[in-house]
């Protein structure tokens, strides 16, 4: 998650909570929370965003989803827990960031007896979590502990998630550059080049692990056509994320 205030890295524990995992997925592989701001801060309590933009009007979300508060899990400090009104099952795209131990908030110890379900946890970033926590705030409209300068989320991406470019000469003979950049890399995340007949890989191994950083890495290698025509690469990930594009390499016409 990129934020006006710095970069948070978050596990979510998709084993203890299923559903709630899947729903906050769909909504970052739907890019839904880019643009989105921390509308609620309580220092020594929570932040809270994933529903309104900077002009704090309320973005609609998909159909509320099951509470799964009863999983065990508990709203320990830099824990992620779903937002939700009144009603047990109203959670959509809001969530929560602990910035305390907060179990009053779970079942066991909830006054409605139902509680705010914990789905993830951040694993690095806390210190923005914390600076978050530490902005001045006020009401604004119908809402208090609003930011006064907005905090925005710019874009939440899967850790795995990569992008895939090619460039140089798309003639025969020339060498083509094909680039996976990976923009929140995962321990033990590898990538393996898929060519089609007719192009030949001549950098670059057909498998390559992807450096562990704090920042994007690039993954390159340097193929190349011996003929002209339209030809499918693919790049896949061991995490199951599969990237293609059509390279069309021309025939170079002979300067007359």
């Amino acid at each position: 998650m990129e934020t006006s205030l710095g970069r948070v890295r978050l596990e979510l524990f998709a084993d203890k909570a299923p559903v709630s995992t899947k729903n906050f997925l769909k909504y970052v592989d739907d890019q839904f929370y880019d643009g989105l701001v921390f509308h609620r801060v309580i220092g020594n309590f929570m932040i809270q965003s994933g529903g309104l933009g900077e002009d704090l009007k309320e973005k609609p979300g998909r159909a509320p989803i099951a509470n799964e508060a009863g999983n065990g899990l508990s709203n320990t400090r830099g824990t992620l827990s779903m937002a939700r009104a009144a009603a047990p099952d109203s959670a959509t795209s809001q969530f929560y960031i602990n910035l305390k131990d907060n179990s009053f908030l779970d079942r066991a110890k909830a006054p409605d007896k139902v509680g705010y379900a914990v789905f993830g946890r951040v694993v690095d970033g806390m210190d923005v979590i914390d600076k978050i926590s530490r902005v001045k705030t006020g009401p604004r409209g119908v809402h208090n502990d609003v930011p006064l300068e907005p905090v925005v989320i710019r874009l939440v991406r899967r850790a795995t998630e990569f992008s895939l470019a090619l460039s140089g000469p798309l003639t025969p003979g020339k060498l083509i550059t094909i680039t996976a950049q990976v923009d929140f890399p995962s321990a033990g995340q590898a990538l393996t080049l898929v060519l089609p007949p007719g192009l030949t890989c001549v950098e670059g191994k057909e498998i390559q692990p992807v450096p562990t950083s704090s920042g994007p890495t690039l993954v390159v290698w340097k193929v190349r056509a011996a003929e002209p025509g339209e030809f499918a690469v693919s790049v896949r990930s061991n995490t199951g994320i599969v990237r293609s594009q059509t390279v069309k390499v021309l025939r170079q016409e002979k300067m007359r």
